[in-house]
């Protein structure tokens, strides 16, 4: 090879390398902004009611929950939580969440079914005993309401919140109460920043006549509530569970109160007749009028 060839070689110009990042492909505005929408609501994807304007619940409803009371043991996915004389809990694994759905019976002894059920669907009434969460009613229908709860929290998270559709149904024997609750939305309570809303999966109340004794009765709570946002597993297991013994626990000592028999009571009234009977021998004696002299002086 001459050396005319080994130069024509050597000095062949090299293609430049292109060092810049190939240009980003740019999204409409509004397919940018739902797709930032759709990222923020990945994790609450599921199904809500709108603003409903007649009731959003069916006899399905009342069915599916009497069939989640009805199902027990280890064949049927459940397996015990906790024990004992006035509480029993079972919780059982869902394939399609991370949350265990709980069921537990709760005794209230001294409380019949239906003052049992008063005390649960009055919700004025129950700002006074629940001390787990706060409710407010938003909308009340014919058979049905719309309420918001707030679910109160250990002090290192955040509180979680619930805008729900509520309706209950009496057996007509009056020994059989369902109480049913269901997500949806109301205008007055959009999320917001300083709570994070959570999701219901199942959350259902059922009360009954205790079947011997007729002046007390028996709680039934079904929940699978998802809390979203992040708890440590160990808080969330201690929370589902701690929930509906802080129910039994609240109801029981609110009618215990409401029911207690004034102290010395037949003392107190025979002192307040004694204490009335003199008070008017005193006005007697104050207003009985002093005789006037008629007699003329004589001069």
């Amino acid at each position: 090879m001459s050396d005319e060839t080994q130069t024509a070689v050597v000095t062949e110009p090299k293609p430049e390398e292109n060092t810049e990042a190939p240009p980003k492909e740019d999204k409409p505005a509004d397919e940018a902004k739902v797709s930032d929408a759709t990222k923020k609501d990945a994790v609450a994807a599921a199904p809500v009611l709108v603003a409903p304007t007649e009731s959003p619940f069916g006899e399905d409803d009342f069915e599916h929950i009497l069939q989640i009371e009805a199902s027990e043991g280890a064949e049927n996915g459940w397996e015990s939580a906790k024990k004992s004389d006035a509480v029993k809990i079972f919780r059982k694994k869902d394939k399609n969440s991370e949350i265990n759905l709980i069921k537990s019976y709760l005794t209230l002894p001294g409380i019949p079914a239906d003052k049992a059920m008063e005390l649960l669907t009055n919700y004025e009434e129950r700002k006074k005993w629940d001390k787990g969460h706060k409710i407010d009613v938003l909308d009340e229908k014919s058979d049905f309401c719309i309420l918001y709860s707030v679910f109160k929290m250990p002090a290192a998270c955040t509180g979680r919140d619930f805008v729900i559709a509520s309706t209950k149904r009496s057996d007509e024997d009056n020994k059989r109460h369902i109480i049913l609750y269901k997500d949806c939305v109301h205008p007055d309570k959009p999320p917001n920043n300083s709570l994070i809303r959570g999701e219901t999966i199942v959350n259902g109340f059922i009360v009954r006549q205790d079947e011997n004794d007729e002046k007390s009765s028996r709680l039934t709570v079904l929940q699978q509530l998802e809390m979203k946002g992040w708890i440590p597993k160990f808080l969330l297991n201690r929370l589902t569970l701690a929930r509906p013994i802080g129910i039994r626990d609240d109801l029981n000592a609110y009618w215990k109160e409401i029911n207690k028999p004034k102290e010395n009571g037949p003392t107190d009234k025979k002192e307040e007749k004694k204490e009335e009977g003199e008070a008017e021998k005193t006005e007697d004696k104050e207003e009985e009028p002093k005789e006037e002299n008629t007699e003329e002086k004589k001069e």
